[in-house]
């Protein structure tokens, strides 16, 4: 029930941003964020699995900036969906086992979203690779 009313809540932020700002954001003469948007536009799958992997990004702030970007809202809310899966998994045992310090639950969900982070972080670092300019 959590998933579902955090992929409901997740495309009425998403619809909003939409609706309220993206016609600002395709006038601006960025080429970085030109890149950027192109970027969201095809691989907006990967993206959005991405950026939900993370559980350290603000969940409204994503929901609006997705919103403003160019991805497709059926890979949003699609990706927004099996993107939070593992986040939730992990959070849901956390709470269930918490009392029980050395658990084995407990440990695989903490170590779960430890490596959810690095991996958030190493494909942050990847992603911002890919929007520099050679030379810049």
């Amino acid at each position: 029930m959590s998933v579902t009313g955090a992929v409901v809540g997740a495309r009425v932020g998403f619809g909003l941003a939409r609706v309220l700002g993206r016609g600002a954001v395709e006038r601006l003469d960025s080429d970085r964020l030109q890149r950027f948007d192109e970027l969201l536009r095809r691989r907006g799958l990967l993206a959005v699995i991405g950026v939900r992997l993370v559980p350290l990004l603000p969940f409204a702030a994503l929901n609006y900036a997705c919103g403003l970007s160019a991805v497709r809202p059926r890979d949003y809310v699609v990706d927004t969906a099996i993107g939070i899966l593992p986040g939730a998994a992990a959070f849901v045992t956390i709470g269930a086992f918490g009392a029980s310090p050395g658990s084995v639950p407990l440990l695989l969900a903490v170590g779960g979203l430890a490596v959810l982070v690095v991996g958030g972080l190493v494909a942050a670092r990847r992603c911002r690779g890919m929007l520099v300019q050679p030379g810049a």
